[in-house]
């Protein structure tokens, strides 16, 4: 039968061990989130096919990030989904002019 010294430096052996593991992901956890920071920032605003700045431009109802180099149209998901949106609603508002 275990003394209880025994017990006692197992339970404070079993919280060190733990202590370090939860340490150890909270490391790994700042080591991702400031890698990924410093990828972001690297690419920030930056064409995806050739690297050069991209540049904000409104484009009717939606905001629009073009390369100054080549050219490349660049839109935000939801961007894509508001003109989806839109248009739908001006070929419906055409569609339903010519109906009546």
């Amino acid at each position: 039968m275990k003394k209880n010294k025994d017990f006692e430096a197992d339970y404070f052996r079993q919280e060190d061990a733990a202590s370090k593991h939860r340490l150890h992901e909270e490391n790994q956890r700042r080591h991702k989130k400031d890698a990924d920071l410093e990828l972001k920032a690297l690419h920030f605003m930056k064409c995806p096919k050739c690297g050069h700045d991209l540049e904000k431009k409104r484009l009717s109802y939606i905001d629009i990030d073009q390369c100054s180099s080549c050219g490349v149209l660049v839109l935000a998901p939801e961007d894509v989904d508001g003109f989806v949106a839109e248009e739908k609603s001006i070929l419906k508002s055409f569609i339903d002019f010519f109906k009546s």
